[in-house]
């Protein structure tokens, strides 16, 4: 009997945000014979598959990332077709054409204006569903399950998403998230409790991991761009692990709105007394709730100063900066003070105040708090 258990996406407003670019790669503990090609146009990686083809190596996934197709391969003996298509319903086509003649699709991806299907030789009772929003594809999951069907491949591409089954009894599971800190949490949960990851993907906004009931010893490596994943990869087979699967997602960037609801309780938190504000389209002013005095403010200029989006201590995620001018002079403030505030992508709860230009510096430089 296979369970499933929904994971609701963390909304924005309950301040649980991390922002990334990720890389990620999923391995099994193993010993196949394993190689990787990569290129930055997919007609160089499609003469990479025919030469690899031709090597005796069967292609067991492909993905696409940031100007990068990766294709992975093990040593292996399989009867394998691939075909690719500038949209989906070209490809589903040609993917009905291939169960025809008998074969089973074992990888689908999207990159770059393509579409790519990679199909073994075989006898697997196979069905797909795709559909233009996550939900609608997470309710034919549920139903697919129900028929005795697992779920062996999803993927995303130009407003499409699609789901590959096979027919048999895995005990599955699915999760997903809004960003990758979230997942990846999911993952290692899901691994203290006996399942093992099977797939990953990423589309418009969403983490979504699939697993089986299993006891593979896994791995997973992440990294904010290729070559630092390409690295792990090569250390992890050195160390007898084989990939099973890689995956690219990249979070959209959050603009004033959605970072607001964060800085306003930020700032307010080191407010010295009891206070209410007014809150205005660029600034927030504060005054004490006994005298009615005025105690501070804040003010933005995001057409001068617009939010720097920069990985600023170099951990994988995006950090959001904002410059703000402090015209109080309450709780410790300085009659226009220049205040820099960060969001950091570890910890994305609260901006951090970081740098300040005293009133009447005499060099105009920033300094660290």
């Amino acid at each position: 009997m296979k369970k499933f258990l929904l994971i609701t996406i963390s909304l924005l407003f309950q301040l649980n945000l991390v922002f990334s670019q990720q890389w990620v790669a999923t391995f099994n503990k193993g010993n196949e014979q394993q190689s990787i090609r990569y290129e930055t146009n997919w007609n160089s990686l499609w003469s990479q598959i025919q030469s690899k083809w031709n090597e005796g190596y069967d292609v067991i996934d492909i993905t696409y990332g940031d100007g990068t197709w990766v294709a992975t391969f093990k040593k292996g003996n399989e009867q394998q077709s691939l075909r690719y298509e500038s949209n989906w319903n070209s490809l589903w086509s040609q993917i009905q054409s291939k169960w025809n003649e008998g074969y089973d699709v074992i990888d689908i991806t999207y990159g770059d204006g393509t579409w790519v299907a990679t199909f073994n030789k075989g006898n697997e009772e196979q069905i797909l569903r795709y559909e233009s929003n996550w939900n609608s594809l997470l309710s034919q999951i549920q139903s697919k399950w129900n028929e005795g069907y697992d779920v062996i491949d999803i993927t995303y591409g130009d407003g499409t998403w699609v789901a590959t089954f096979n027919k048999g009894n895995e005990q599955q599971i699915l999760r997903y998230e809004s960003n990758w800190n979230s997942l990846w949490s999911q993952i290692q949960s899901k691994w203290n409790k006996g399942y093992e990851v099977i797939d990953i993907t990423y589309g418009n906004g969403t983490w979504v991991s699939t697993f089986n009931k299993g006891n593979e010893q896994q791995s997973l490596r992440y990294e904010s761009n290729w070559n630092s994943l390409w690295s792990q990869i090569q250390s992890k087979w050195n160390k007898g692990y084989e990939v099973i699967n890689i995956s690219f997602g990249n979070e959209p960037n959050l603009n004033f709105e959605q970072l607001y609801p964060i800085l306003k309780q930020s700032l307010l938190e080191i407010v010295c007394e009891s206070y209410r504000i007014e809150e205005k389209r660029t600034s927030i002013e504060v005054y004490s709730k006994e005298s009615d005095m005025f105690l501070s403010s804040w003010e933005w200029d995001l057409n001068s100063q617009p939010i720097l989006i920069k990985d600023i201590d170099n951990d994988g995620l995006k950090d959001y900066t904002l410059e703000l001018l402090n015209s109080g002079g309450g709780c410790g403030g300085q009659l226009g003070q220049s205040e820099r505030w960060t969001l950091f992508g570890s910890k994305p709860n609260r901006f951090e105040w970081t740098h300040t230009i005293p009133y009447r510096s005499e060099s105009g430089n920033w300094e660290k708090n």
